[in-house]
Order: structure tokens, then C-alpha cells, then sequence
């Protein structure tokens, strides 16, 4: 069930003054801050609520009981998602508490919108002397503190000692609430950054299947086969018992489990071939040199193909565009050997399509959930509309350009997004440095 959101309170008049508050010795102060703020202890002006587990007898789904959360799988981006409740309620928050992660994942602070049963894995931060927005934002700014200073070895924790010694920055309330407005509006106006370059990561996948859709059905040579007076015609479909010349396998050897060294060889993992990329440190080394074959031995211009793997990666193919280490092929990785009239790196390209990746998921065997095989039998089944070389050839060139456009423009909205991570980083260093209303 989703609780309806009430508004955090923005003007808070009844927010005490900061002149009592006591602070914290200078050598302990973190860095200068500007005139009439102060660094204090958190614990010196909030109230800090660790979060107790209620009993597991009393956990329901029943929305008519207290809402619990429990650590970050119940925290949204500003407000609790809880799924849980609990009949007998431990520790509360009260509304404009903010609730932050003191277990595993440290930090993540959000608004309490009503109260909230908190559990082990949560605090709540209550105060009169800043405000909820301004708390808030000091948390996502030192969350390193927390991290810094936490305990346990299976996953990190911290107590309240630890959070009420928190050295916060101190300003006047009307200054928190200039930073506060300062700080939201230019995080608006980045989230608007991030939306677009989220939508373009989000639409590369289908851009990419729709291309090599275009490819292989004749749409994307459409124009140059009419330029060139070839008829469609010329494409034939045939299955990979006629596009593959030779299939050459190696054999399950124990290894060392680590890649080999210079004078060293070395048998491929399954790993090696993934994503159209080739990793040659993705392999294993065969300490029994007796067991060497060069007659299996990967080189560059190899195309390879992985029979087993789990279901998003079998069937995948590679080009070897470089290989310096001894490595050769193992039972699960094979070395096809391309008619002489096909291109092979129209194959690779087919290899990324969805019209050869579903054929490859009928055709797997294996455990659903685990490692899935395809065997020569069931790779020479698969099949392919042909056309002849030269456009083939003019194909892959199409592609090559289309694909390295869209992988461009994938790494330019990943850049996006870290400089936008960045740049809120920078945006909050600054607001609590007091850098920001000047």
C-alpha cells in the first residue's frame, strides 16, 4: 500500500535559536566556517532515536498496523516505501524526523511523512534547532563520516554514540533555509539533466536491436542495393551448417586459477567471451606444459563462440582483435572457421541480434537458472538470411557507423551522470561551507 505524502514543512517557526548551543573545540572543527556559524554535535541539537526490531511474531502485512522499516530496502528516494508492518511498534518517528541507515548501507536520508516503527537497521534524527531539509542535505554531505566511523566486520554499523558526536556545520536558521532553497533548485535543475541522459542509456538497447533488425532483413541496404541494380532476391536463408566451415574445441584441463604469465600457457573461461568483447585475462593456467596444443591455440582474427554460459551470455561471439598470452581453446569455448564467401564479421554482427539470440534460447539446454549449453548439433540449426558478400561487406560498414554513433552517445549520457553526481557533490561541499549565499 502506498501512504499518501504530506508536506514537509517548510517554514518552520518553531525551530529554536542557535545561540545556546555549545561548540565543539576548534581543533576538533573539521574546516573554517563563515561568520556566525558553528560547528556543533549533532546530538547537541537533535534527538537521536536508534531504531529498535520489533518482535518477527508481530510483522503482518496488514496496512492497518504501524508501518516498519527496517533498514534501506524499506527507503525511497525522500519518504519510506515500506511493505511490512507490526502490530507492537518499538521505537517511532514522528513527522519531519528525518530517518538515515545506521546498518550495512550507511546514510540514504529521508523524510518521515507520519509515524514509522523503526527497526535495527534505521535512526531517526529529530530537531528544533535545523530543519529537516537542512538535516537532510548534511547527512547526503557527510555521509563518509558515518562510514569512517563505524564498526563490524560482516557489515558496518553505527551506534549513537557515534551519530550524536557527529560535527555538523551550524549556521542561523533564516541561512539554512537560504541554503536549503539554493541547494533544491539547482538539484532540480540537474535531476532534469539526469532524466534525459537516463532516457538515452534507457532507449540504447532497443536503438541497437532496431538497427540490426534493419540489417538483417535488407531495409538498412535497401537504397544501395537499388543504386547497384541487385534484387532482393539475391538473399537466401540458410542455416549455420552452411555458413560454418570447421568447428574446433579443446578440452576440460584442470587449472590454476589465475591467468597465465609470459612464459606460461593457459586455457580460456567461459568468461573470455562476453559482449562481443574478447578478455584474454579471463583464463586459467595449465601448469602441465606436456598438455600444450598448438593446433588449438587462440590468435588474433579467431572468431569464437561460447557454448556454454548462463542464458543472457551463451551463443556469444567474438572477433579476437589481439591476444599476447599462450591461451588455448577450452571444451566450452569453440573456434569457428567461416565459409569463404560469407563476411565473418556479419556473423558477429548477427550474433548481437535479436533474431539470433531467441533462436539461441529454443535452442539451449540446461538448467534454467544455471549454466545453459548449445551443441554443434544445435549450432549448426540456426539460421540466417544471406546476401552475397559485397553487401554483406556494405552491411558491416553501415554498421560499424551507425553502432559506434550509438555507443558514443551512450558514453556521453554516462558522463552525464557522473558529472552530475559530481557536480552535487561540489554543490554541497559548498552549501556547508557556506559558500553558496554569498
Amino acid at each position: 500500500m502506498v501512504r499518501p505524502r504530506k508536506n514537509v514543512v517548510k517554514d518552520q517557526n518553531a525551530l529554536l535559536t542557535p545561540d545556546n548551543v555549545v561548540e565543539i573545540p576548534v581543533e576538533e572543527q573539521p574546516y573554517l566556517l563563515p561568520e556566525g556559524w558553528k560547528w556543533v554535535r549533532l546530538g547537541d541539537i537533535s534527538e537521536v532515536v536508534m531504531g529498535q526490531s520489533p518482535s518477527g511474531g508481530d510483522t503482518t502485512d496488514d496496512s492497518s498496523y504501524t508501518p516498519l522499516i527496517g533498514g534501506a530496502s524499506d527507503m525511497g528516494q525522500l519518504y519510506p516505501e515500506v511493505t511490512k508492518y507490526t502490530r507492537h511498534p518499538t521505537k517511532l518517528s514522528n513527522k519531519n524526523d528525518i530517518i538515515v541507515c545506521i546498518r550495512a548501507t550507511l546514510g540514504r536520508p529521508i523524510f518521515s511523512d507520519g509515524e514509522y516503527c523503526l527497526g535495527r537497521g534505521v535512526a531517526a534524527i529529530r530537531s528544533r534547532k535545523m530543519s529537516s531539509q537542512f538535516i537532510r542535505f548534511l547527512f547526503i554531505n557527510f555521509e563518509q563520516y558515518l562510514y569512517d566511523n563505524a564498526t563490524g566486520t560482516t557489515f558496518s554499523q553505527v551506534n549513537s554514540d557515534t551519530l550524536k558526536k557527529m560535527p555538523v556545520p551550524f549556521p542561523p536558521i533564516d541561512e539554512q533555509q537560504r541554503i536549503v532553497d539554493r541547494v533544491e533548485s539547482l538539484f532540480a535543475k540537474l535531476d532534469e539533466a539526469r532524466e534525459k541522459a537516463e532516457a538515452v542509456l534507457d532507449g540504447f538497447e532497443s536503438r541497437k536491436a532496431a538497427i540490426l533488425h534493419k540489417a538483417f532483413t535488407g531495409e538498412l541496404t535497401a537504397k544501395w542495393r537499388n543504386e547497384k541494380g541487385i534484387d532482393k532476391r539475391t538473399w537466401k536463408e540458410r542455416d549455420f551448417s552452411y555458413v560454418i566451415k570447421k568447428i574446433e574445441a579443446g578440452k576440460n584441463i584442470r587449472c590454476e586459477e589465475r591467468p597465465p604469465q609470459k612464459n606460461e600457457i593457459g586455457i580460456v573461461k567461459v568468461s573470455a567471451v562476453t559482449w562481443g568483447f574478447f578478455n584474454e585475462n579471463e583464463s586459467k593456467t595449465c601448469n602441465d606444459i606436456s598438455l600444450y596444443n598448438k593446433s588449438i591455440q587462440i590468435k588474433t582474427g579467431d572468431f569464437l563462440f561460447s557454448r556454454a554460459n548462463t542464458i543472457q551470455l551463451v551463443g556469444n561471439c567474438v572477433i579476437v582483435r589481439d591476444v599476447n598470452k599462450r591461451l588455448m581453446l577450452s571444451d566450452k569455448i569453440l573456434r569457428l572457421t567461416i565459409n569463404d564467401n560469407i563476411y565473418n564479421k556479419y556473423i558477429l554482427y548477427f550474433s548481437m541480434s535479436t533474431m539470433y539470440r531467441n533462436q539461441i534460447v529454443n535452442l539451449a539446454s540446461g538448467n534454467q537458472d544455471g549454466m545453459r549449453n548449445i551443441s554443434q548439433k544445435n549450432l549448426l540449426k540456426i539460421r540466417i538470411m544471406l546476401p552475397m558478400k559485397e553487401e554483406q561487406q556494405e552491411i558491416v560498414r553501415i554498421l560499424d557507423t551507425l553502432l559506434e554513433k550509438e555507443r558514443q552517445v551512450k558514453e556521453a549520457a554516462e558522463e552525464v551522470l557522473e558529472r552530475i553526481d559530481l557536480m552535487k557533490k561540489s554543490i554541497l561541499a559548498k552549501a556547508f561551507r557556506g559558500e553558496l549565499t554569498r
